[in-house]
């Protein structure tokens, strides 16, 4: 059996040299707006790490050099940190303030990854400074700008800036400093080699020789033993954990098992992993010899089932050739977390299939040097240029490593943008601009490309590789047009819509094609975009290119998708018909179909229609229905990401001068700009934007304000956000207490005028007192140069909350900086009722409740295992039996395995609370008997991946009786 013996990670020392300082930098921008002479100073930091490898933040220490008039004590704050608030700390020095973290501030990663700090501070007699000539202070960093005149200290080393008086980063430091994430080394090896014997050998998963972790987005996977799956062989098997979504695709980034075999027979070996994948998103691993995976090029080794299955097909059986007789290792990665791997088998025999729990495992002998036989793959090295590089593999805008630049690239930007931190994400492959930060302009590029509005990315020329594949889904997939068929008459105007069925999964992004006769049929630009608007079931914002003849190309997305639904009418399609008669085919290609986790939907087919012209208008029309299979369709060559777009008009030259030519233009305003309410009162703000002679592409605005007067009503709008009239938005994110960041960005511009009320805030009185709305301008550009619109000018708004009893105005006092305390229960998860009796028939209910403490969750993942005999999921109510209770939310359901539901969400947040009604399931009492309601949490997290509480799965039980049967009078 496998001797398993201790390893110990061992770490490389370094000198801090100035390769590592080149590897780290700061970037500041006046957070202040230029105002040089207040009651607070509000330095935006930005930390990135350019190197490799991945750096504790507790490390870490940040100095900031002004100057303060007069004795008073100070005061410090954080209003944002990517890191967490809670984690930043602050202290105040002669000349100098210094920034620092606590041990729960997790790592930087390397590859250009950053960290945002957003801080003010501020003198207890709340007197004003004069920041002109403090040493850090720059009033021109409007934007996030490379600064040395703020330090960055390593374990006490400077390692970027110059201190005042001129000392930069040493050399040759006399001291030395260690940093993390070394290369990978097993976490636990061994000295057992199995024996290939007749041309087959079998190992169980647990027997390995070697395991190794994780790399890069992977780093915190690992292969972890179990016992609590049935039927496994051996009674134990392996399972990638934790499952938070991750998916490493064809590389070799997943955790890694290593089995040492001697063989004694060579030639073609056919490799059997018996595994079980529960969902589509957790379901995949490769495998390979001697460090060569044999299962790149499709989805891996996969097979979604609730039970052990022996898998050998991607396309074709996965084989590997045994060369020479002697020592090789076979290899398992990790593809997908969640996978289940219970047990391994290679055979020369290429008509052997193995069932059950196959063969006994082979015999094993020992041999003294455990030593891997391959290396893991070395962590790439970025060397410092100037302007950024990207991971081996990732190509400047192919944000997840797909190999190709889609719309999922621009949803994840998204996503990123507003804080979601997808974990397929990229920062250097994003920054497509080139400005050293990720934001809403580099979706808006990637929007662009997509379409083909612009012809390339202003980062290394793009080199996408073939067509996506799509990821197996539930359901769903058919794109139609209703009607399906139209008669109309010459020079009208008519629409079509253009319908989808999602199965169970949510909607989060698309790109289609239309295909048309232009000698019949044209856009009615004068409506929507170019002729084209949001249906009632239409996400996000829409991205249109309509300027090939003949072809029409839509995207869309919303970062956090809509509900699952069979018929969703996301599109209304305006037209006009020409002066000739005749019949136009649309035909509908589907690029991009993706739920919220980027998974493909269903199987995406596009049904087209059929569109006639006659000479007099006819009103009648037939529909083709959801469930009709359409035409079959010849499928059109389409452009791919590199293809140059015909008829794009060329940009005037800019006019001279700009910005200006419109008075006031680049003004973002409040309305109402001041207000007074009373404490518990509902209400709203809008924003209004001069554009001047622009139009507006894309914007991000940061709304600060004091959490303790007003707060974000969430219960309206999107999250306490709509678009105004003559706006546009995506996403916000109104989770950081006393923060509101918010962000859009339509790819042709289409907000124009000299006041736009552009979006509306809901609100909430929580308290009384005063409170200004700190409004930022991150991002505001047009859509022809990706120039700011006019010049930026924020005008701040102040509400002031009443109390129902007047109190005296208070004095100004800091701002607390609340630091949760654990609440009792927190992660629990039971049903209520706990337990029930129902008659055998009856149709019932259970809810199910969590205990979420202080924190929001964004995502979650329960099984529930039933006795099938005696309970059955009532499919015909809810969404396939469930449905998100008052507080909860749902994204996929999937009550297709007798004896088992899995549901799964994911969501901005919701929360806290100690009794949230979360889910409601739908039952039907089947037969008589007791049966468990047997729960099981995979995930339960908050927006930032940590866990909610301790999740504590609280099982249930339905007990049903029998009715009787009665006996017929004689």
């Amino acid at each position: 059996m496998r001797k398993s013996v201790l390893c110990i990670f061992i770490f490389p020392v370094f000198l801090v040299s100035s390769l590592f300082a080149a590897d780290l930098k700061i970037q500041y921008r006046d957070g202040d707006h230029g105002n040089v002479s207040d009651n607070h100073i509000k330095p935006h930091l930005n930390i990135i790490n350019q190197g490799a490898d991945t750096i504790a933040l507790d490390e870490l220490t940040i100095r900031y050099y002004y100057s303060k008039e007069g004795t008073a004590g100070e005061g410090f704050h954080v209003d944002y940190a990517s890191a967490g608030a809670g984690t930043i700390t602050g202290s105040f020095h002669n000349g100098y303030l210094e920034i620092g973290f606590s041990a729960s501030a997790g790592d930087i990663r390397g590859y250009g990854d950053s960290k945002e700090i957003q801080i003010r501070f501020h003198k207890e007699d709340w007197s004003n400074y004069e920041e002109t000539g403090d040493y850090s202070y720059n009033s021109d960093a409007v934007s996030y700008t490379d600064w040395n005149k703020i330090t960055l200290y390593y374990n006490g080393i400077l390692v970027w800036g110059i201190e005042p008086g001129g000392s930069a980063p040493s050399r040759t430091p006399a001291s030395t400093a260690v940093f993390s994430t070394p290369e990978p080394t097993p976490v636990e090896s061994g000295d057992i080699s199995f024996v290939e014997s007749g041309g087959i050998v079998v190992m169980e998963a647990e027997h390995y020789t070697a395991r190794f972790p994780g790399i890069r987005f992977a780093a915190f996977s690992s292969w972890e033993e179990s016992t609590g799956f049935a039927d496994s062989s051996n009674g134990s098997a392996l399972r990638a954990v934790p499952n938070r979504g991750i998916n490493v695709k064809d590389t070799k980034d997943g955790p890694r098992l290593d089995y040492d075999v001697r063989f004694e027979t060579t030639g073609t070996y056919y490799l059997w992993v018996r595994m079980w994948g529960p969902t589509g998103n957790d379901d995949s691993l490769h495998a390979g010899l001697d460090g060569e995976p044999a299962s790149f090029g499709k989805t891996g080794i996969t097979i979604t089932s609730t039970t052990w299955k022996w898998v050998n097909t991607i396309v074709t059986s996965v084989t590997v050739d045994v060369e020479t007789a002697g020592l090789h290792t076979v290899n398992i990665w990790m593809r997908e977390d969640g996978t289940r791997f219970d047990k391994l088998l290679l055979t020369t025999d290429p008509g052997y299939v193995p069932e059950g729990q196959g063969e006994a495992e082979s015999p094993g002998e020992t041999h003294p040097t455990p030593t891997p036989v391959i290396e893991t793959s070395p962590t790439p090295v970025i060397e410092p240029t100037s302007v950024p590089t990207t991971l081996p593999g990732n190509i400047m805008g192919d944000v997840n490593g797909d190999g190709e630049i889609n719309i999922l690239d621009a949803l994840l930007c998204a996503q990123y943008y507003v804080g979601l931190n997808p974990s397929n994400f990229t920062a250097n492959a994003s920054d497509v601009n080139y400005d050293g930060v990720v934001t809403i302009v580099d979706a808006l590029l990637l929007a662009q490309y997509y379409v083909g509005l612009i012809d390339d990315l202003p980062g290394p020329d793009p080199t996408p590789s073939g067509e996506p594949t799509p990821v197996p889904g539930g359901g769903g997939g058919s794109v139609w047009l209703v009607p399906g068929q139209i008669t109309a008459g010459i020079d009208s105007s008519f629409t079509t819509e253009i319908h989808i069925d999602t199965g169970p999964q949510s909607l989060a992004a698309f790109g289609i094609d239309l295909l048309f006769d232009t000698q019949l049929l044209s856009l009615d630009a004068t409506t929507g975009d170019q002729g084209v608007e949001e249906g009632q079931d239409g996400i996000g914002v829409i991205a249109v290119n309509a300027s090939t003849p003949g072809k029409v190309t839509i995207s869309s997305m919303d970062p956090y998708g809509i509900e699952p639904g069979t018929d969703l009418h996301i599109l209304t399609i305006h037209w006009i018909s020409g002066s000739q008669t005749g019949t136009s085919s649309i035909d509908i290609t589907i690029n991009d179909l993706v739920d919220i986790y980027t998974s493909a939907i269903g199987t995406p087919s596009g049904i087209g229609g059929t569109i006639t012209i006659t000479l007099e208008p006819d009103p009648t029309s037939t529909v083709i229905p959801a469930t009709t299979p359409g035409p079959s369709l010849t499928p059109y060559p389409t452009a791919g990401p590199t293809g140059t777009p015909t008829d794009v008009p060329t940009p005037s030259p800019l006019p001279t001068p700009f910005p200006g030519m419109i008075p006031g233009a680049g003004d973002i305003w409040f309305v109402p700009d001041t207000l007074t309410v009373d404490e518990g009162e509902h209400f709203e703000t809008e924003i209004h934007v001069n554009s001047g002679d622009r139009e507006i592409a894309a914007y991000g605005f940061t709304i600060l304000f004091d959490n303790d007067v007003i707060q974000v009503d969430l219960d309206q709008g999107k999250d306490g956000v709509s678009a105004g009239p003559d706006g546009f938005f995506v996403s916000n994110n109104p989770d950081a207490p006393g923060q509101l960041k918010v962000a859009g960005y339509d790819t042709l511009g289409r907000a124009v005028g000299t006041d736009l009320n552009f979006l509306t805030v809901y609100w909430t009185a929580a308290g009384p007192g005063t409170t200004s709305l700190d409004l930022t301008v991150d991002t505001l550009i047009d859509a022809a140069y990706y120039d700011p619109v006019g010049i930026i000018n924020e005008i701040d708004g102040q509400i002031t909350v009443t109390a129902t009893t007047p109190t005296p105005e208070p004095t100004p006092t800091p701002e607390p900086t609340l630091t949760p305390e654990p609440v009792e229960g927190a992660g629990d998860v039971w049903f209520y009722p706990a337990v029930q009796t129902v008659t055998k028939g009856d149709s019932f209910t259970t809810e199910i409740h969590i205990n979420s403490g202080y924190q929001k969750i964004s995502s979650f993942g329960f099984e529930i295992l039933f006795d099938p005999d005696i309970i059955e999921v009532n499919t015909s109510m809810g969404f396939d039996g469930a449905e998100p209770g008052p507080d909860g939310f749902m994204s996929i359901v999937n009550p297709n395995d007798p004896g088992i539901l899995r549901i799964t969400g994911l969501d901005y947040g919701t929360g806290p609370g100690e009794d949230l009604h979360f889910l409601t399931i739908y039952w039907i009492a089947k037969g008589e008997g007791t049966t468990p309601l047997d729960l099981t949490i995979e995930n339960l997290v908050d927006y930032t991946s940590n866990d909610v509480g301790t999740p504590n799965a609280i099982n249930g039980s339905v007990d049903v009786t029998d009715q009787g049967e009665t006996t017929p009078e004689p």
